[in-house]
C-alpha cells in the first residue's frame, strides 16, 4: 500500500465517472423512495384540493412487487461440481465470514429496485483481524463503471460516499489497483493506494435483468408500475376526500341570508368557521330566498351521503393490472373475490413468477461468479485456472415454491424409481433443507453409521467371530502404514 494520489488519467476517469453517476442518480432516488414509500405525490389539482396534499397517503405496491421476487432469489452459497470439494469449502468458508449470503442479498434488492447493485471484493488487512478476503455491497446510489462488451465485466468503477464525520471518500477501481481519497472536513487529504496486479477490477456489477445493448440493467419498477402506483394513491387521497365530506350528511338552508345564521360579510374565515360549526356540526349551503321575498319559507335539507364505491372499483381494476405488470396474483394487492381463485389458476400465476424469478437468478448468478473468481485470486495469489472455475458453481434456492410434504413425496418417488440414490444430497435440497441443516444431517448419518457398526463389532466379538471383528474394525478405522506409525 502506497499513499500516492490519483495520477491525471485516474483523475479524468472519476471526473467521467462521477458525471455518469449524477445522471442516473436522479432516476435512483426516485425509484428507492417508491420503495420506501415517500414518492411525491403527483397531483393533477382538480379533484383533490391541495389542503390533502398534507395528508400522507402510502400505498405499498412498490415494495411488495420488489420483495415478492427478491424472496425467490436466495443464495446459499456455493456446490462442487466435481469429485474435489475443496474449492467450494475454500469459497464457503471465505463466504461465512463476510456473512456473503446477506451481502448478495443486498445487491439482488438494489438490483431490482434501480436494475443493478454492485459487490466489492478486495484483500482484507489479517494483521488488523480483517479476513484475507473482504466481500461487501455497495449501494447504486453511490457507485458506477465503465462496461467492457467483450469481456462482459466491468474496467473501472467508482464509489462516492460519505463517512460519519463528514469526510468524502472516492475510492477508484481499475484493472490493477484501487486507490483510496478520503478529504475531512477541514480540507485534509489522504490517500490510499492498492496496486494488486491482477488484471481485474475490483468492484463487480450484480444486474437484476438485462436487455441487448444495456448493461445498467432494468428495473423491477418500471414507468408502468410507477404509474399505477401514482393511480392509486390518488384514488386513495379522494376516497378519503370524500368521507371527509359524507361522513355525515351535507345540509342545505333554502330561502336563507347568512344574515339570520350569524355571519357577515366582515367575518374572518376563522369566524366564518366558528360561527359555521355553532349551526351545524357539518358542512351547510346557504340558499338565499328567490323573488317570492318574504313569503318564501326558510327549508332545511340535506344531500345524499355519496358512497365510496367508485374508489374501491378503480382500486380493484388498479390491483389487477400492477398484479399483471408484475407476474404476480391480484390478491397480493388486497383484490379479493367471492371465489377464491383455483389451485389451477394460482398455479398459473406463480408459474410466471417463477420463471422471471429464474431469469434474474442467472443474471445475478455472472456477478457472482466474477465475484468468486476474484475471491479466489486473492486466496491464492494467483488467476483461477479453468479446472479450478468448473469444480464449483453457485447454490441458488429453488426459486418456486411447493409445500414441504409434496417436496418429500417427490423425493420418494425419485428414490423408489431408482432415479436418484437415497443418500443423495440432491434429495435434501429438494426438500429445501439449508447447507447447514444439510451438513448437520450428514454428520448424523456418519454417527449413525459408526453406532451400527459398532453394534456389529459387538455381536461378533461375543460370537467369537474374529475375522469379522477385524473387517468392521478396518472399516471403522484403516489401519496405518508402517511407515507411517510413530
Amino acid at each position: 500500500m502506497t499513499d500516492q494520489p490519483f495520477n491525471k488519467t485516474e483523475l479524468q476517469v472519476v471526473q467521467r465517472l462521477t458525471t455518469r453517476l449524477m445522471r442516473h442518480q436522479v432516476s435512483n432516488v426516485e425509484k428507492w423512495q417508491y420503495y420506501d414509500e415517500k414518492q411525491a405525490i403527483k397531483n393533477m389539482g382538480i379533484a383533490i384540493p391541495e389542503s390533502m396534499l398534507n395528508v400522507e397517503s402510502v400505498i405499498g405496491w412498490a415494495a411488495i412487487v420488489v420483495d415478492a421476487m427478491k424472496e425467490r432469489m436466495r443464495w446459499q452459497g456455493f456446490l462442487a461440481t466435481g469429485d474435489d470439494p475443496a474449492i467450494s469449502d475454500e469459497l464457503n468458508r471465505l463466504a461465512k465470514v463476510n456473512g456473503m449470503a446477506g451481502e448478495i442479498s443486498t445487491a439482488v434488492l438494489d438490483g431490482l429496485v434501480t436494475g443493478i447493485g454492485f459487490l466489492s471484493v478486495t484483500q482484507g488487512d489479517e494483521s488488523a483481524g480483517e479476513p484475507k478476503v473482504i466481500v461487501r455491497s455497495i449501494s447504486s446510489l453511490n457507485a458506477t463503471f465503465e462496461w467492457n462488451r467483450r469481456l462482459k465485466r466491468a474496467d473501472r468503477g467508482l464509489v462516492l460516499s460519505v463517512g460519519e464525520d463528514g469526510e468524502r471518500i472516492t475510492t477508484l477501481y481499475t484493472l490493477n489497483s484501487t486507490v483510496e481519497e478520503t478529504v475531512w472536513p477541514d480540507g485534509k487529504k489522504e490517500t490510499k493506494r492498492f496496486d494488486h496486479g491482477r488484471n481485474r477490477c475490483s468492484l463487480v456489477p450484480i444486474p437484476s435483468y438485462l436487455l441487448a445493448g444495456v448493461h445498467f440493467g432494468k428495473s423491477e419498477l418500471s414507468p408502468a408500475i410507477r404509474y399505477l402506483i401514482d393511480h392509486a394513491v390518488r384514488t386513495m387521497l379522494g376516497m378519503e376526500y370524500n368521507r371527509e365530506i359524507y361522513t355525515a350528511p351535507h345540509r342545505y338552508f333554502t330561502n336563507t341570508e347568512p344574515e339570520q345564521l350569524g355571519f357577515s360579510e366582515a367575518d374572518s374565515p376563522w369566524e366564518i368557521a366558528e360561527r359555521g360549526y355553532r349551526v351545524s356540526m357539518m358542512r351547510t349551503t346557504v340558499i338565499p330566498p328567490n323573488e317570492e321575498g318574504d313569503k318564501a319559507e326558510p327549508k332545511v335539507g340535506s344531500f345524499d351521503p355519496a358512497p365510496p364505491t367508485p374508489y374501491i372499483d378503480q382500486m380493484e381494476m388498479l390491483a389487477r393490472q400492477i398484479a399483471a405488470r408484475a407476474g404476480l396474483s391480484p390478491t397480493k394487492f388486497g383484490y379479493t373475490t367471492s371465489n377464491p381463485p383455483s389451485a389451477d389458476a394460482i398455479r398459473a400465476d406463480t408459474n410466471s413468477h417463477v420463471a422471471k424469478a429464474t431469469d434474474r437468478i442467472d443474471f445475478v448468478d455472472e456477478g457472482v461468479s466474477e465475484a468468486a473468481y476474484l475471491m479466489l485470486s486473492i486466496l491464492h495469489g494467483r488467476d483461477p485456472s479453468v479446472e479450478q472455475m468448473e469444480s464449483f458453481a453457485s447454490d441458488w434456492r429453488d426459486p418456486a415454491t411447493p409445500t414441504p410434504a409434496a417436496a418429500v413425496d417427490q423425493a420418494q418417488k425419485l428414490v423408489a424409481s431408482g432415479i436418484v440414490p437415497g443418500d443423495s444430497e440432491v434429495l435434501l435440497k429438494m426438500c429445501y433443507f439449508s447447507p447447514d441443516e444439510i451438513r448437520q444431517i450428514k454428520l448424523d448419518r456418519q454417527r449413525s453409521m459408526s453406532a451400527q457398526l459398532l453394534e456389529r463389532i459387538r455381536e461378533g466379538a461375543t460370537a467369537g467371530q474374529s475375522s469379522l471383528v477385524d473387517g468392521l474394525a478396518n472399516q471403522i478405522d484403516p489401519p496405518q502404514k508402517l511407515g507411517n506409525s510413530s
